[in-house]
């Protein structure tokens, strides 16, 4: 499958590379990321990021199956090239003052496609760009293209019918994404998830379809308590 980049007004959502190697191991050596994600080592380094782009990010795109975007605020003369497809140029040698986020990486949004017309997300954020509702708009592309029709000549998608996000129970942050973005909470999976370590942890399930409203919907108000 060809690299697909994403864009809205403010973010570029691409294909992690090199360039984002220390980016990543630094957003990672905060402590809330392995612990929710349960599946990145802590401690991380630049070796673990590269291997991430190397061992998980290229065989992704190129079997299809598994796609991961680093999420970005755009760079100073971004132009788009076809829609869907973007290029995107190194940042600008004359930024402005004022300027000195853009191009400032925010983490990461993954889909993974089942081959049956499913296909589940997951994300993480790096600690600075939180409370920002970055993560939420890179969710929001990401389930666009998910969604749009594999056939559209101008942007085609993905073509999927279900969009499954999955949490460990406690992660209210999460859980609150899930719900801005539309997501129907469908309940607990006890032990479904085992971590790096080891440990069998269980987790929350929303589920989202390609004909249901954006709208947010009523979740139960114990995924939202503290524990």
């Amino acid at each position: 499958m060809r690299n697909v980049s994403l864009v809205s007004e403010r973010l570029s959502l691409d294909p992690p590379c090199a360039d984002d190697v220390a980016a990543i191991a630094d957003a990672c050596q905060d402590p809330e990321i392995p612990r929710w994600t349960g599946q990145i080592p802590h401690p991380y380094d630049e070796d673990d990021a590269m291997e991430f782009i190397e061992g998980i990010v290229g065989p992704g795109w190129a079997r299809g199956d598994c796609l991961n975007w680093a999420v970005h605020l755009r760079d100073v003369g971004f132009r788009p090239n076809d829609g869907t497809l973007m290029e995107i140029p190194k940042k600008a040698a004359d930024q402005a003052p004022g300027d000195e986020n853009l191009g400032l990486f925010s983490g990461i949004v993954s889909l993974n496609l089942s081959g049956t017309g499913g296909a589940s997300i997951g994300y993480w954020t790096a600690k600075g760009a939180r409370n920002q509702g970055i993560t939420q708009e890179a969710c929001e592309l990401v389930l666009d293209f998910a969604f749009r029709s594999a056939s559209e000549r101008s942007h085609p998608g993905l073509g999927v019918h279900r969009v499954e996000w999955r949490a460990m129970v406690g992660n209210v942050a999460s859980a609150k994404l899930a719900q801005r973005v539309g997501f129907s909470y469908e309940g607990l999976l006890r032990s479904a998830l085992t971590t790096i370590d080891g440990r069998r942890m269980d987790v929350w399930v929303a589920g989202l379809l390609a004909e249901d409203s954006r709208a947010v919907k009523e979740w139960p108000d114990h995924v939202f308590r503290p524990a």
